[in-house]
């Protein structure tokens, strides 16, 4: 892979309805803490992580390892209907996507935030605000380990179960903004399996989403570990 800096679009997405939650789940008091603020911060973390050249050896499809040292310039878009949420992403710089459609689907957060986002980008990576456990560090291989594959989708898993974050290059641009109903990202990456790139995660719960209440448990233990 040639030595180059990339340009990356994060679209975080916090807009869902948390249906089966049952109550707003994103702004859910978790440690003194509203949950979708432990994205957020990992997101800011690792964009300034990924703006140091990495001069370290990436893992190639084949196993063989590859310096990949170019740096990342990277924009985050935050695309919520909820005005704390949009609030805290102008605090931090960042662009704020008011997205009402989404209370139909998913489908309609991807589309807005790429729509923000304009086009342009090598990748675009999507990211779920109701994930607390996610790492930073984990986002940033996911990246660079992405790149050094060659391949042109990355997904974050744990041992063989796929999960989010996930990571597009540009040329998927058009499939996403193809996508309709309550469907994200991820049934574009089902489409084309053998273009996808797994990136282990640190743990299994930084997978884990608060979709549901008696998830939290599962959170707060790993939380309290921490």
């Amino acid at each position: 892979m040639t030595e180059k800096n990339l340009k990356i679009d994060l679209i975080i997405m916090a807009a869902g309805s948390s249906r089966r939650f049952g109550s707003n789940k994103l702004l859910y008091p978790l440690q003194g803490r509203p949950l979708y603020s432990y994205v957020l911060e990992q997101a800011e973390r690792a964009v300034e992580r990924l703006s140091i050249p990495s001069a370290g050896m990436e893992l190639c499809e084949n196993g063989s390892a590859q310096n990949i040292p170019a740096a990342a310039f990277c924009r985050v878009f935050v695309v919520s209907r909820f005005e704390e949420i949009l609030k805290a992403a102008e605090e931090k710089g960042w662009q704020a996507v008011y997205s009402p459609e989404s209370e139909q689907g998913a489908s309609w957060t991807v589309k807005n935030g790429l729509s923000a986002a304009g086009g342009g980008a090598d990748y675009y990576m999507f990211l779920t605000s109701d994930q607390p456990c996610l790492q930073a560090d984990s986002v940033v291989r996911l990246v660079r380990e992405t790149a050094a594959s060659g391949k042109g989708i990355g997904s974050m898993c744990w041992q063989d179960q796929p999960g989010n974050p996930v990571i597009f290059h540009g040329k998927y641009l058009p499939e996403l903004l193809l996508l309709e109903g309550d469907t994200g990202g991820r049934k574009v990456a089902k489409k084309h399996t053998e273009d996808c790139f797994f990136c282990q995660a640190g743990r299994k719960e930084e997978l884990v989403d608060a979709d549901r209440p008696e998830t939290m448990e599962i959170i707060l233990d790993y939380m309290r570990k921490m």
